[in-house]
């Protein structure tokens, strides 16, 4: 029997088994609803947020963000949340402040990406797991 190798059926199998390791990952987290300890983002992204920041104030049309030093503040003081975004797919995972409700306009105003944080810090296996995958397909 002579099968043909299909690669975009191989690509579509394995993006289904990784959506779907994707959203076991983010469901077992979610499901604990836990507030975890913030580890602080990986300091090349730090620097890379602040960078942007400074690109968009210097714009002259006026955009409402809260500055980076200020997100950290407040997940330094309350925790972190993790919240999946809109879409079920890889790099759509978000993290707010413990003290948030996880809405859409919080992870806008005050969320990270997941892949954002630094993942030696991250005590949770089931967190830093999650946190590797996301970077992984980031």
């Amino acid at each position: 029997m002579n099968e043909r190798f299909n690669i975009q059926d191989t690509y579509l199998e394995c993006t289904s088994l990784r959506t779907a390791e994707r959203i076991t990952l983010l469901t077992e987290v979610r499901e604990r609803e836990t507030v975890f300890p913030f580890p602080g983002l990986d300091p090349v992204i730090h620097q890379k947020l602040l960078e942007e920041e400074k690109d968009f104030s210097a714009l002259p049309i006026p955009i409402d963000l809260v500055p980076i030093t200020e997100r950290l503040l407040r997940f330094s003081e309350h925790g972190m949340k993790v919240v999946p975004g809109n879409a079920p797919h890889p790099g759509n995972c978000f993290v707010v402040p413990g003290n948030c409700a996880g809405t859409s306009s919080d992870v806008q105003e005050t969320g990270l990406m997941v892949q954002h944080l630094a993942v030696e810090n991250i005590e949770d296996p089931a967190l830093r797991k999650l946190v590797l995958f996301e970077k992984s397909t980031s």
